[in-house]
C-alpha cells in the first residue's frame, strides 16, 4: 500500500475525508475498495506501531454532486469493514456543532503526513496551527485561481509565508478544541500548484477547505449517525479526543510495574521501584556568602524533557538550577542495594544532574488558597531512558478517586529536620473534603483541586513529613497493563512532625 490521504474517524465505522482521495491520480475511475487500507492510531508513517489498527473498507460514499474539475462538494465517507475498538490512541472526533463558520482569524489545528520542505512525505505526524481566512482576502490574493473555485461550501485557511498544508494532507481535518472536546471544522481539499509543472502545492498560497458546517446533515445521514435528517445533535459516540500533545506523555515504558498483580506494595523494595522521582536543586547563599545547593522540593518525570511539580516549588526567593533523576540514596553514587542476606548486591547507573531550560507555572496559580498549584520544569537536555533507574510515570486518563495511594519522596527527619538520606515510601488513605477541613482548619480545601490524605501509620515515632512535590501514585490499568499513575503532588500540610494532620495534594 502507498500513503495517499488523511482522514478523520467520526464513529466506530466511518472515516470522513475528501472525495478526490477516492480517485487515483492517474484515473477518473473510483478506486476499488479492495485496494484501500485504513490505518488508525498511527504516529510514524512507515513504522510498525503496537497501538495502530488496520482496517479494510466495505463501502465508499462520495457526495452525489462532487465535481473533480473544480473540487466542488469534495467530501466522502469510507465505511470500515468492521467496527473500531476505541483505545487511548484511537478515538472519534466530534462533528462541528456551530452553525456559523466562527470568527474569521480564529485558528484551528491540522495534522498530517504531507510533503515537508524536502518534498518528501513526513515520517512522523505533523501539526500546524492555521487561521481561517476572510473570503474576500482569499479571493483578492489570487483572483485568477480562487475565482474559479470558491463557493459558500468552502473556506480558505493558512498563511502565505510557507507554513501550510501540502500534497498528502488532503482529506485531513481542521480541528478546534471547544469545551474540552475536539471538533472537526473543515477538510483539506486543494490549493494552488507551483508553476514549475511538478504538481506540488504552492505553500505561499492559501489552502481551500470543505466547510463541515454545510454538510452536517449529509454526513449524519450517510454515516448512519442518526435517524432523522433534520437532527442537530452531535455524535453521541464521539468522546473527547485526546489532546494533540498526548504522544508526549504515557510512552510505552511509563509507570513500569515489574511485580505480579496484587503483590503487596510494602513487600517491594523502594530501590528501583519508583524511577520517576526527581530532586529539584536550589541555589542559596550560606553564612559565608558563598553559594550552596539544597533540595527542598521534588517532582515526577513524565517524559524525557519534563518534570511535573508544584507551582509553589518554583516560586521565589530560591532559584532552581538543576534537576536530579535516577537517585535513591543522596550519600552514595552509584546507589547499591541488597534485598536480603542471600541476595547479590545490585548497583545502578549513576544519577543524572540536568540543568533546567524553563519553568511553566499554571496561569491561575493561587498561592494563598493553593489552587492550581502545579508547574512544569523543562530540562535543557533530555534524560537517558536507557538507564533502569530513570523512567517516566504515567499520567491518569480519567479522574479516579482511589481509597488509598502510595506516596514517595524524601522526608524531613524527626530530630534534625533535615532531608532523609534515601527515598521513602508511605501508604496513605484518602480523606473526604469535609473531614479534611475539620482536621486541618483550612476552609479552602477544594474537592476538585485537592486530594486530602493521612498516613496509615499513627505512631509519632514513625512520623514522616514529606517535602512539597512528593509523588502521590496508584496502580491503574493502562493499555491492559498495571502501571503506576501519578495522581497528585504534595502541595501543603503540617510541617510539625508531632502534628498528625492530613497532607493536601494537588489533584
Amino acid at each position: 500500500y502507498e500513503f495517499v490521504c488523511g482522514g478523520s474517524l467520526i464513529s466506530d465505522r466511518m472515516i470522513l475525508t475528501a472525495a478526490h482521495c477516492a480517485y487515483p491520480t492517474d484515473s477518473s475511475k473510483e478506486i476499488s475498495i479492495d485496494q484501500v487500507e485504513i490505518q488508525l492510531g498511527k504516529y510514524f508513517l512507515n513504522q510498525i506501531e503496537p497501538n495502530a489498527q488496520k482496517f479494510g473498507v466495505q463501502k465508499i460514499i462520495i457526495h452525489e454532486n462532487y465535481n473533480p474539475n473544480n473540487f466542488s462538494h469534495d467530501i466522502a465517507l469510507f465505511e470500515l469493514s468492521q467496527a473500531v475498538a476505541f483505545t487511548d490512541y484511537i478515538q472519534p472526533v466530534c462533528l462541528w456543532e456551530e452553525e456559523n463558520a466562527g470568527d474569521v482569524k480564529s485558528s484551528g489545528f491540522v495534522v498530517g503526513w504531507g510533503l515537508n520542505e524536502h518534498r518528501k512525505m513526513s515520517e512522523n505526524l505533523q501539526e500546524i496551527s492555521v487561521p481561517i481566512v476572510d473570503f474576500k482576502e482569499c479571493l483578492y490574493s489570487n483572483r485568477d485561481f480562487y475565482g474559479n473555485f470558491l463557493s459558500d461550501y468552502v473556506f480558505c485557511g493558512g498563511y502565505r509565508n510557507g507554513t501550510n498544508v501540502c500534497n498528502g494532507d488532503s482529506g485531513s481535518g481542521m480541528y478546534f478544541e471547544i469545551d474540552y472536546k475536539w471538533q472537526i471544522r473543515g477538510i483539506v481539499s486543494f490549493g494552488e500548484l507551483l508553476s514549475d509543472g511538478s504538481n506540488i502545492c504552492d505553500i505561499t498560497q492559501y489552502a481551500v477547505y470543505i466547510d463541515i458546517a454545510k454538510y452536517l446533515n449529509w454526513i449524519k445521514l450517510n454515516g448512519k449517525l442518526f435517524n432523522t435528517a433534520n437532527s442537530r445533535t452531535s455524535i453521541d459516540s464521539a468522546a473527547t479526543i485526546l489532546h494533540r500533545n498526548y504522544q508526549l506523555v504515557n510512552s510505552p515504558n511509563c509507570g513500569q510495574n515489574n511485580y505480579p498483580k496484587n503483590f503487596g506494595e510494602s513487600l517491594k523494595p523502594i530501590f528501583l521501584t519508583y524511577p520517576w522521582m526527581a530532586l529539584i536543586e536550589f541555589q542559596r547563599k550560606n553564612e559565608s556568602d558563598s553559594s550552596e545547593n539544597i533540595y527542598k522540593c521534588f517532582g515526577s518525570l513524565i517524559n524525557e524533557n519534563y518534570i511535573l511539580t508544584t507551582a509553589s516549588c518554583t516560586s521565589a526567593p530560591l532559584v532552581i538550577t538543576h534537576v536530579i533523576v535516577g537517585d535513591f540514596n543522596l550519600n552514595t553514587s552509584p546507589d547499591c542495594f541488597k534485598n536480603g542476606d542471600f541476595d547479590e548486591l545490585k548497583c545502578t547507573n549513576l544519577e543524572q544532574r540536568i540543568p533546567i531550560h524553563s519553568i511553566v507555572r499554571h496561569e491561575n496559580y493561587h498561592p494563598k488558597k493553593h489552587y492550581n498549584d502545579i508547574a512544569l520544569i523543562r530540562l535543557k537536555i533530555p534524560v537517558d531512558f536507557a538507564q533502569e533507574n530513570i523512567k517516566p510515570i504515567c499520567l491518569p486518563l480519567k479522574n479516579r478517586k482511589h481509597p488509598s495511594y502510595i506516596a514517595t519522596g524524601w522526608t524531613r527527619e524527626l530530630i534534625l529536620r533535615n532531608i532523609s538520606e534515601s527515598l521513602q515510601r508511605a501508604n496513605v488513605y484518602r480523606i473526604d473534603t469535609a473531614t479534611c477541613i475539620k482536621q486541618t482548619n483550612w476552609s479552602n480545601i477544594n474537592q476538585t483541586q485537592h486530594i486530602c490524605t493521612a498516613d496509615f501509620t499513627n505512631s509519632p515515632s514513625d512520623c514522616r513529613k514529606f517535602f512539597s512535590g512528593t509523588t502521590l501514585q496508584s496502580i491503574d490499568l493502562i493499555d491492559n497493563q498495571e502501571k503506576y499513575t501519578l495522581n497528585g503532588l504534595l502541595s501543603f500540610g503540617s510541617r510539625d512532625c508531632s502534628n498528625k494532620k492530613p497532607d493536601i495534594y494537588t489533584n
